[in-house]
This record gives structure tokens, sequence and C-alpha cells, in this order.
């Protein structure tokens, strides 16, 4: 897993602080190596846009660049500053049932060139609210979905998925504002 970094996301999540652990920002690359991420945004208060990408919106990147919904997957992954997936889209991604270890391989090698990090699973988990958020979705979603909307709610960051359902699961049932989350749509 050489490459791939896990990132911990520390204190309340709308105040987290991220050491970029020598990684280069996309475009940001003269702040130098140690740059810290505070509130958000970059010293000098430049904001960044972090996201949370679904296992879909992987699959899409790095499989089905070809198509509308993947080129749409790809572009959004390589507009934000930060990728970041939690442990279970990790699992899901490089360890579904059925890929064969060249595929595992290669989608391996496809988070670590297009720089996604993986969150630190238990410190967001001890969030408050992650627990709540992630029964909330696992009951009807399952647990990579969960923690997924959890993960989002808890840290602020905007989760990306392509699946229309969990969408609007989120935005129309749950009906939390303090979740961000968006469709791709490929349109």
């Amino acid at each position: 897993m050489a490459g791939i970094g896990f990132i911990p996301i520390l204190g309340d999540g709308a105040k987290a602080v991220v050491d970029t652990g020598g990684r280069a920002i996309r475009g940001l690359e003269g702040l130098g190596k140690n740059a810290k991420i505070i509130d958000g945004a970059l010293p000098g208060g430049v904001p960044l846009q972090r996201i949370i990408a679904d296992n879909n919106v992987l699959v899409g990147a790095a499989e089905e660049a070809g198509t509308k919904l993947g080129a749409a997957s790809l572009a959004e992954l390589r507009r934000a500053d930060e990728v970041f997936i939690t442990p279970n889209q990790f699992n899901e991604f490089t360890r579904f049932k059925g890929i064969s270890r060249a595929q595992r391989q290669s989608r391996q090698a496809f988070l670590a060139a297009e720089g996604i990090n993986v969150l630190d699973g238990k410190a967001v988990s001890e969030l408050p609210g992650f627990r709540a958020a992630f029964n909330a979705v696992s009951t009807a979603h399952g647990r990579n979905d969960g923690a997924l909307v959890a993960a989002a709610k808890v840290t602020g960051i905007d989760a990306i998925t392509l699946e229309k359902r969990l969408f609007n699961y989120v935005t129309q049932t749950l009906q939390d504002p303090s979740i961000p989350i968006r469709r791709i749509t490929g349109q």
C-alpha cells in the first residue's frame, strides 16, 4: 500500500488539523512539504475543496473513464484539493469479492496516483454524531454507505456519490442539513 496516506482527522471535524505528511497538495506545491491545513484552509485563508468519495465514484473514475459518469467522476476527483475515502470504501474498492489480483493492484495504484487518502476510521468514528448518522444510514443502505455519510457529517467534508438512492435517502428522508452530500450525474 505504499503511496496511500492514512490521514487522521482530529478534534471536532469543523476545526480539523491535517498534516499533509510531506505530500504536496495539487496546485499548491509552493507552500512546502509541511504545509498545515487548518479549518479547511491553507495559510493565508486559501479555502480547500475536500471530498470523501464513495466506492462507485472510484470505480467510475478508475475503470469507466470513457463513460459520461466515469469521466465526471474522474473530473470531480481531480478538481478537489484533497480526496478522502473511509476505510470501508477502501476495502470495498480494493478487496471486493470477485476482483482479480491484477485489478486489486491496479486499483491500489490508482489511489496512490490520484493522491487519495484513507481517513483514520477510529478517530473519525469517535467524533460526536458519527454513531447516530452511521446507524441512520446503515440500516437502509449498509455499513459502507453508513460510514461515508457519517464521516461527511462529523468532518464537514462533502461526500460524493453516483448513487441516486443514497443521495435521496440523505437529502429527502433524513433531511439533515448538517450532512454535506453531492451526487455526480454526468451531465
